[in-house]
């Protein structure tokens, strides 16, 4: 999120920054030859910080108050049924985060709920897997699931990397007046991240066909 928040074109939909079509060279300065403009210039709202800290910030407290939960729901409801309903709250979450309108305060809510979900599941999961897993590789298995939570990161930071790059390599339509708010927007950042979103949700339906076909 931290990526996303500095992407212009998240910046200019979410006001944190309006753009006017200006445009500054490598070195940071104003231009207006179309073959030196490398970045947007971007006029920085008075509000920008306190709003980037409020987005950030509210998917901790999400997860904090999911992790403070988790142990009471997880005993009332049990385990696998917590984990699932934890599971479908991230991809409301989810939801909410992708049909916002161009308000921080909705991508704010969007990621709190996410964060329930996180917290809340970051802290049963391995419980469960420890109860249900053969006594043999219950071990295995419980580094496993910390070892696939990194490694995700990692993926993460390297398709952010990517993505950064092809998305900030003078921009197209720098020096030209805009015409409407989407002219300007690149579609490889949001059509990347949908498709990640259809993986997970499609990944565990094609795991139990998987399973299904071996018992």
């Amino acid at each position: 999120m931290n990526v996303v928040l500095v992407m212009d074109a998240f910046r200019v939909f979410v006001r944190f920054h309006n753009w006017n079509g200006d445009a500054l060279d490598e070195n940071g300065k104003d231009t207006t030859d179309k073959a030196k403009m490398m970045y947007h210039k971007l006029e920085e709202a008075s509000n920008k910080a306190t709003l980037e800290g409020v987005i950030t910030s509210s998917f901790v407290l999400g997860a904090l108050c999911g992790a403070l939960m988790a142990t009471y729901l997880g005993e009332k409801y049990g385990h696998q049924r917590t984990i699932m309903i934890g599971a479908c709250i991230f991809t409301c979450g989810a939801i909410i985060q992708g049909i916002s309108a161009r308000h921080w305060a909705m991508i704010a809510v969007g990621r709190f709920i996410t964060g329930l979900s996180i917290g809340c599941n970051g802290v049963l999961c391995p419980t469960y897997i420890s109860e249900i897993a053969p006594a043999k590789i219950r071990g295995t298995l419980s580094s496993c699931y910390q070892l696939m939570t990194t490694f995700g990161i990692i993926v993460e930071a390297i398709i952010n990397s990517i993505v950064w790059y092809y998305t900030n390599s003078t921009p197209e339509g720098l020096g030209e007046i805009r015409k409407g708010i989407w002219d300007e927007v690149p579609n490889f950042e949001w059509r990347f991240a949908l498709l990640f979103q259809v993986m997970v949700l499609v990944l565990p339906f094609l795991w139990v066909s998987f399973q299904g076909l071996h018992v």
